[in-house]
């Protein structure tokens, strides 16, 4: 017993209504809230609760006598001395679908409260034993007609174990800050039969603390079955904010008495894994811990991963075939009579692994806990085993906190959910999943990309200011996530920059007394949208009027008229575009006017259609390919090596004009690669190497021949001279062949000269280079959608085969169907194949001889 009621408290009790079966109790009259408060307190120590719509404290036992008490003198009840707080029916409805049917089957609830799990248990038609110690809720359970097994639960150990225990402990005790894990310990150990089930709540802290205590209580439940986050503040009315989850586990036994066996497999040396186990068709909609077979399970959509190791899921295969499944998976029913895998798709796919290989059927069983999941309960359960698992990749966790957050989850729960201490790391991660544009997503999701990079890069507004800062984030010279945040907060934005109306934006604008520094917007961000939409609204009226060419709108301030972007040079007089550009770092706008469009270019409304273009590496490739093709065909022609040999010398080397120099030379292929890609070549450069140097001096690193050697120069002119005219011939036709194709490096983007072109034409190198190049995923990547249309209809597909596809995944999937064909026929796109070689007298005269 603890402290007694204030004389003030103690008047307004006296003037309290209660009811006649002393359940309710009602205050008279108004109070302070000071008064009101202290009253409360003891109402709440007596055991009542506020119920708002009664517009009273309601008691689950009659409260007359120990408030007499109170009233005399004695002192209040210590408050809730068992840490009893009831289970909330959406609660007790979870913990009974990890049970499936329970018809006639005996269950313990040793903390039986009040009896809602327990009434719930009889409904669905248990044998329900209780233990309950407090005195109070002990008699309603007796007066609700049951007939507890024992008062004291950590002193009570049946004469049969139970095969269902069903259990909501106290969370702490005197003495016992952990005092749930010594309640469901003892259930576990001491009460529950080999192959029962047991299914408790349990406050969340075991899941992410690292006492040890905390650990091995862990390692049990994920070693013997699973646990699942409940809603934050489940417990409020009840009386606590404890975030807790669902724990099931399932108790080993031997094979001989486990009502349901899972199969595994562990042949005698020698002989072949047993085909049997196989598991029969389920009826759709029964729940519980069921053998599922293979044929009838499937990935749920609700599962927040995405990639899957295939060595991990190699290794788990093995584990399985030698141990079989330890751990059950998580499902649910679909609308098509399969159960959807939520937590457990590695150990389904390394299952299915084992069926492809022939080591086990197609209706193996698989162990999976089947219960009844709403899409938010689902991505909760798939969020929080993978997070426990860390196998989710950043984007993947991104992605897994957004769809909680639309599923009705808020940022607090998901908080609670994956263990951090504050809600600002999902906030953050929200953002990325919403706000990030398509190549920062992709660059995250490969790794290329940090997440604390992402974090920063989805807060900046427009997809012109995100793509900027992404290439400072993976450029040359990273920029690291703080430099990315200043790149947003960098300078201010002035007031007087603003076009929009600042009156009427209600933006804060913050002065100095004594004007030391100009007014600037205290929500820079705000205030650069709203200049933005300022900027696009002038553009459409400006476009409307129709006096200007285009009228564009570019927001990160990457302006250029001279340069490699889509503007070239001035138009003249009352002609060409205009132009407005946004400064982000401090908000002007300038207007650039009489602005040209590239030939190249086309405009798209707000700005040039260019943004889109194929890729610069696909360019460089075709170069290298073209490069390849020709160098190859070269070798053994002799005249074309004396002329081309004549030709390069009166040029003098320069790049992309029939050089000879053989240092720093374009698309060949690295030593390693050279003899897979360019066997020929590659043999006779090394022999050649091999031969040219016989005194090694220093290390030549670009040299195409002489890579890592430089000879003695005498010793090698020497050579030269001693040998035969056929030989060095031979000689001259390698070196020649190495530098048959060249371009410059800085300009990918610029064809084939038509120099190469003539060459080819003169050489099977167009043959060559229609059987080396086949259409892949990896190329076609590289290709915008417009291209990808364009390529359909240059392979002779026609555009139709795709316009429709809703991705360009899609798109790339529907012309790889044809690559084999295309391979066949010699198909070479435009930007790969050599040009027309220029129709002259001379080259036909060439050709013909």
């Amino acid at each position: 017993m603890t402290r007694a009621l204030s004389p003030d408290v103690q008047a307004v009790l006296r003037e309290a209504t209660i009811s006649e079966d002393g359940l309710t109790l009602t205050l008279a009259g108004d109070l302070d809230r000071k008064l009101y408060q202290a009253t409360a307190k003891a109402i709440e120590a007596l055991g009542g609760k506020w119920n708002r719509k009664a517009q009273a404290h309601l008691f689950t036992s009659d409260v007359r006598q120990i408030l007499a008490g109170v009233l005399d003198g004695d002192k209040l009840p210590k408050k809730n001395p068992l840490a009893f707080f009831e289970t909330p029916e959406p609660l007790v409805e979870l913990m009974l679908s990890f049970l499936g049917d329970v018809r006639g089957v005996r269950v313990l609830e040793p903390s039986a409260g009040d009896g809602a799990i327990a009434d719930a248990l009889l409904d669905a038609g248990a044998e329900v034993d209780v233990i309950e110690l407090d005195d109070t809720r002990h008699a309603h359970l007796v007066g609700a007609g049951y007939q507890p097994v024992a008062r004291d639960f950590l002193a009570f150990t049946p004469t049969e174990p139970y095969p269902v225990i069903v259990m909501n402990p106290p969370f702490t005790a005197e003495g016992d800050a952990q005092a749930y894990i010594t309640h469901i310990e003892h259930a576990w150990t001491n009460c529950l039969a080999p192959g029962g089930t047991l299914v408790a709540i349990a406050p969340s802290g075991f899941t992410f603390r690292q006492d040890k205590r905390a650990q091995t209580f862990r390692t049990l439940v994920e070693d013997h079955g699973e646990h699942t986050p409940n809603a934050e503040n489940a417990f409020v009315e009840s009386g606590t904010g404890v975030q807790t989850v669902t724990l099931c586990v399932r108790k080993p036994a031997p094979a001989q008495e486990v009502a349901m066996p899972v199969p595994t497999e562990q042949p005698v040396a020698g002989e072949a894994p047993s085909l049997e186990g196989q598991a029969p068709r389920l009826t759709p909609g029964i729940l519980g811990l069921l053998l599922v077979p293979l044929s009838q399970t499937v990935r749920s959509a609700c599962n927040v991963r995405n990639h899957y190791d295939p060595q991990a899921v190699e290794e788990l295969a093995a584990s399985l075939a030698a141990e079989g499944q330890i751990e059950n998976c998580t499902g649910r029913w679909n609308a098509e009579g399969q159960v959807e895998i939520v937590a457990g798709e590695t150990r389904r796919r390394a299952q299915l692994l084992r069926v492809e290989r022939g080591e086990i059927p197609a209706d193996y069983p698989l162990m999976v806990h089947v219960r009844e999941m709403t899409d938010a309960e689902a991505l909760g359960v798939s969020a929080t085993e993978n997070m426990r698992r860390r196998s989710m990749t950043p984007l993947e966790e991104c992605e897994a906190m957004q769809r909680l957050n639309e599923a009705g989850r808020s940022i607090e729960e998901i908080q609670a959910m994956f263990g951090y201490k504050s809600a600002q790391p999902v906030a953050d991660r929200i953002l990325v999943a919403r706000n990030l544009h398509t190549t920062p997503r992709e660059l995250l999701d490969r790794g290329e990309l940090s997440l604390a990079a992402a974090m920063v890069i989805a807060r900046a507004p427009g997809q012109d200011l995100q793509l900027s800062m992404t290439s400072s984030a993976t450029g040359y010279m990273k920029t690291s996530a703080t430099g990315l945040a200043q790149m947003l907060t960098r300078g201010e934005f002035l007031a007087k920059h603003a076009r929009f109306d600042v009156e009427k934006s209600g933006l804060e604008v913050r002065k100095d007394l004594f004007d030391t520094f100009e007014a600037y917007f205290a929500d820079k961000a705000m205030a650069l949208n709203l200049q933005i939409e300022w900027m696009k609204a002038k553009a459409e009226k400006l476009r409307a009027k129709g006096k200007h060419e285009f009228v564009h709108v570019i927001t990160d301030g990457q302006f250029e008229r001279y340069g490699r972007g889509p503007y070239t040079g001035w138009a003249d007089d009352g002609k060409g575009g205009l132009v407005f550009v946004l400064n982000p770092h401090t908000g002007e706008v300038r207007q650039e006017d009489r602005v040209q469009l590239r030939a190249s270019a086309t405009d798209g409304g707000e700005k040039p259609q260019k943004v889109r273009e194929t890729a610069d590496s696909a360019y460089q490739e075709a170069h290298e390919l073209r490069a390849r093709a020709l160098r190859e065909s070269v070798l053994g022609n002799t005249h074309l090596t004396l002329a081309l040999t004549v030709w390069g010398l009166i040029l003098g080397g320069q790049p992309g004009s029939g050089r000879v120099k053989l240092a720093e030379l374009n698309g060949l292929p690295e030593k390693a690669k050279r003899a897979e890609l360019m066997p020929e070549l590659h043999v006779r450069s090394a022999r050649l190497g091999e031969v040219l140097a016989p005194i090694e001096t220093r290390s030549q690193a670009y040299h195409a021949v002489l890579y890592g050697k430089v000879p003695d120069v005498h010793a090698l002119l020497r050579l030269l001279i001693d040998t035969p005219d056929e030989t060095l011939l031979d000689y001259l036709n390698t070196l020649v062949s190495v530098t048959a194709y060249d371009w410059s490096v800085y300009d990918n983007k610029r064809p084939a000269s038509a120099e190469y072109a003539l060459l080819a034409s003169l050489t099977d190198a167009p043959q060559r280079l229609a059987a080396s190049f086949r259409l892949t995923d990896e190329w076609l990547k590289r290709y915008p959608k417009h291209e990808l249309l364009a390529l359909a209809d240059e392979a002779g597909l026609g555009r139709a085969l795709i316009e429709d596809c809703g991705t360009l995944k899609e798109m790339r999937a529907r012309l790889l169907e044809h690559a084999d064909r295309l391979h066949t026929e010699g198909f070479v796109p435009a930007l790969v194949r050599f040009p027309e070689p220029p129709a002259t007298p001379d080259a036909t005269a060439t050709a013909a001889d």
